[in-house]
């Protein structure tokens, strides 16, 4: 029974670690910073204007709670998915090195410069 066991936990597969991994999180999480900008800009255009009006403006003030928790959940979502993407990057030490970092880095700081630039605007 316990060699049952053992030999269920047991990889089926040995991984090499001196093969270089492909970088499929530090692209996707790299990604999500740059979604999220274009979420913005689009927000800011008369279509995106249109698009919330049709949406949310026929429920007037629910409507308007409804627009900030939507798309502060989406906001959200996408940073806490690319700041789990970029530090499974990390983990698995995707190569090239600095790619994660900066995945990670833009995932950091992509919500604070949205914040600042758009704030004034």
């Amino acid at each position: 029974m316990k060699q049952v066991a053992r030999q269920m936990l047991e990889p089926v597969h040995k991984v090499d670690e001196s093969h270089p991994k492909r970088s499929v999180c530090s692209v996707l999480a790299c990604c999500c910073p740059v979604l999220l900008l274009g979420i913005q800009f689009f927000l800011g255009t008369e279509q995106g204007r249109h698009l919330n009006e049709q949406l949310f403006a026929r429920y007037y003030t629910a409507g308007a709670l409804l627009m900030l928790g939507f798309y502060g959940a989406i906001g959200l979502c996408l940073v806490l998915l690319g700041l789990a993407l970029g530090v499974i990057a990390l983990i698995r030490r995707e190569t090239p090195f600095w790619l994660p970092c900066l995945a990670v880095a833009a995932n950091a700081l992509a919500p604070l410069v949205i914040l600042s630039y758009f704030k004034g605007g």
